[in-house]
């Protein structure tokens, strides 16, 4: 008994230590605002913290004192939307624009004309009634006339196409004559075309090969004493040529087929000329 150790009953579990963790407490920059009602002002939640006020005033401070521009509420208010245009700086009257006489990507003597008086006069008309900035209305009018340059050179080269393709076809029916029948269908259209008439001519029309051999036809049909400048001598179409060569061939009686013909030579060369006329040889480039 002496060895026992002594027992000791209800002795209570180990009891192991908890950790525990604080939640932490959210606080608001508003929060060391002591003045409630300032504290309650909406306006100031709308800043994240004192930085973000720090900027918001200074940026007000470089606004306050400049000229304040009053926005009218009615838009009947003619007098009050006239002060505030021209405190934006839109000019008083049409004299307060000034049009750019030099635009760049425009060359001078298309930019000369293109410009005119009326219509420049109309566009600071359109600016005053839009209440365009002087600058807007620079920026604008140098856009359409920068369109309206780039639509006039699309027209010359359309103009170029359809002469370059009149004359090519005119050239293959007229052969050596092409150059006589221009001239005579520009002296009926001098002689009889008005200046309305000659201006739709020069438009397109004239590049027209309906409306070039018409002139031209009406001139062969007409006397020398009514039309100035009518060529004289034998030019003729490859057709007409061709007809008169085979003409010329067929009669075996003419001196064309005598060598001792005092003629003889005379045909031999007309014979040539209207071969020439008949099978014009195709020109160099076309």
């Amino acid at each position: 008994m002496d060895n026992l150790e002594p027992v000791v009953e209800n002795q209570d579990p180990e009891v192991k230590e908890t950790e525990v963790k604080e939640t932490p407490v959210t606080t608001s920059w508003l929060d060391s605002i002591e003045d409630v009602e300032l504290k309650a002002v909406p306006a100031l939640k709308n800043f994240k913290s004192v930085t973000d006020l720090a900027k918001s005033y200074v940026n007000q401070s470089h606004v306050i004192g400049m000229d304040k521009i009053h926005l009218p509420k009615d838009p009947e208010d003619k007098i009050g939307w006239q002060m505030f245009y021209e405190k934006l700086g839109v000019p008083k009257d049409v004299e307060g624009y000034t049009l750019p006489t030099e635009i760049e990507g425009i060359e001078k003597d298309r930019l000369e004309a293109i410009r005119d008086e009326k219509m420049e006069g109309a566009f600071k008309e359109w600016a005053k009634e839009a209440n365009l900035l002087p600058r807007q209305a620079e920026i604008l009018y140098k856009n359409f006339i920068k369109m309206t340059a780039s639509q006039q050179g699309e027209l010359d080269s359309f103009k170029d196409e359809q002469r370059n393709e009149a004359e090519k076809k005119l050239r293959t029916e007229w052969g050596k004559a092409y150059q006589v029948n221009i001239e005579l269908a520009k002296n009926v259209m001098r002689k009889f075309a008005g200046e309305e008439v000659m201006g739709l001519l020069e438009d397109g029309f004239g590049n027209d090969p309906n409306v070039i051999r018409m002139f031209a036809e009406i001139g062969k049909n007409l006397s020398e004493s009514i039309i100035k400048g009518k060529p004289s001598g034998m030019v003729m179409t490859p057709e007409q040529a061709e007809a008169e060569l085979k003409k010329l061939i067929a009669d075996t009686k003419s001196p064309l087929y005598d060598p001792a013909h005092i003629e003889h030579d005379i045909y031999v060369q007309k014979k040539a000329n209207l071969a020439a006329m008949a099978y014009p040889e195709p020109e160099k480039g076309g």
